[in-house]
This record gives structure tokens, C-alpha cells and sequence, in this order.
């Protein structure tokens, strides 16, 4: 399961918030507040962006329930074949995994995500598609 990451939209509008006020020498009250967390989190960027360059795989997996939807869920998973598109390889799962039939198993899912999650595949044409917005709920 996925639920974001260092690049998801709410940190990278606070970067270049924090950024537009500190070149344009405004909002000093704002800066002078935010100082530690805007440098904590380009940190936290750059390993990210090191670590998945790295391995190979595409980030933006991490933010697929946030963008360019923003579909309002806390965690999401992805079939296989998106995961291998996103540079994942070497994956074994059970053959219904990221179905409804498989999410139900997991009796933990709703703790962690409140029952807000969703999944990710391919349409007949390649297009990447949420293929469910459901609660596991047995």
C-alpha cells in the first residue's frame, strides 16, 4: 500500500510558498516558522529522489490516490502490471491482489486507512484507471 510521499502536492505547495515569500523578503512571521520544517522536508526530497533513482522506479507511484486525482483516500495499491510500469519488478502476489476480494483479507487495511483506500490498474487501452473505491468492510 501507498499513501503519498516527500513530492506529494500539499508539501510541494508549501516548498514554493515558502520559497515565493523568502525571495520576495515576505511574510517573515511565516518563514521564520516554517525555516525548520522547509528544510527537513528538501532533505527528505533529495534522499527520495537519490533512493528511487537509485532503484529505478518511478516515484509517482507513491502520490497515484492524490494526483492528478485527488480521490480523497488515505492508502492505495496497484496491480502488478502498474507496479511494473513504475519500474517495480520481481513482484509475486496472489492472483486477485489489488481486487476487493483480496483487500477484504486483510483485516488490518481499515485500521491503518479508516476504510479509505483504493487501487489502481490498466483499461483495455493502457490507461491507468482506479479499478475500485470501496471499503474492505467484510
Amino acid at each position: 500500500m501507498w499513501h503519498g510521499s516527500a513530492l506529494q502536492k500539499n508539501f510541494r505547495d508549501f516548498m514554493e510558498k515558502y520559497e515565493r515569500l523568502e525571495q520576495a523578503n515576505e511574510d517573515r512571521a511565516f518563514i521564520n516558522a516554517n525555516a525548520l520544517k522547509y528544510q527537513g522536508l528538501k532533505r527528505i526530497v533529495k534522499v527520495q529522489s537519490e533512493f528511487y533513482a537509485r532503484i529505478g522506479v518511478d516515484e509517482a507511484i507513491d502520490r497515484l490516490g492524490q494526483e492528478p486525482v485527488d480521490y480523497g483516500v488515505s492508502g492505495w495499491t496497484t496491480t502488478l502490471a502498474v507496479m511494473q510500469k513504475h519500474g517495480i519488478q520481481n513482484v509475486e502476489a496472489a492472483t486477485n491482489y489489488a481486487e476487493a476480494s483480496y483487500l477484504r483479507t486483510l483485516s488490518n487495511l481499515n485500521v491503518f486507512f479508516k476504510g479509505k483506500f483504493m487501487s489502481f490498474g490498466f483499461d483495455a487501452s493502457g490507461r491507468l484507471m482506479p479499478i475500485m473505491l470501496e471499503s474492505t468492510s467484510p
